[in-house]
């Protein structure tokens, strides 16, 4: 007996799909807080969006440094939605190893999850002030507490 292959599919469309055909099921879990599949599908865009306003395009590189948290795959499957490669970042990782990382991912853009901000600022040498200026706090937006840095 032999099993159907299933249809080859990008991880957004795999998680449309569950979306449109169990929308009010289980999608996600994280700690307390879950997901139904249309929930998470919407986050998804959401962070799609909020990722092409910013100004990313289909072929750039974005990367992700955060501690394990839902944004993680939001931003993640919104920048493949997107054509976007996208960079997820060993958050444990030592200063020359982080700059390794994102200077060799080519990434245009940084997004930091809130936990690190600091940690991100103190590494990169830049003033309280500083920082304030060049976070854009747009994942807040959509409901994924982060900064976003443009390295490009």
């Amino acid at each position: 007996m032999t099993s159907a292959v299933p249809h080859a599919s990008f991880l957004p469309d795999f998680l449309a799909e569950r979306a449109a055909e169990h929308p009010d099921q289980l999608g996600w879990r994280f700690g307390d807080r879950r997901w139904t599949w249309a929930e998470a599908w919407e986050s998804v865009q959401k962070a799609a969006g909020a990722l092409r306003a910013s100004g990313v395009r289909h072929g750039d590189r974005i990367a992700i440094l955060n501690k394990n948290d839902p944004a993680i795959l939001q931003v993640l499957l919104g920048g493949c939605q997107l054509g976007a490669a996208t960079t997820v970042v060993n958050w444990r990782l030592a200063g020359d190893e982080l700059d390794y990382v994102i200077n060799d991912c080519g990434a245009a853009v940084l997004f930091v999850g809130h936990q690190l901000v600091e940690t991100m600022q103190a590494h990169l040498g830049l003033s309280d002030a500083d920082a304030r200026r060049r976070a854009v706090g747009w994942l807040e937006q959509v409901g994924i507490p982060a900064a976003a840095e443009r390295i490009g």
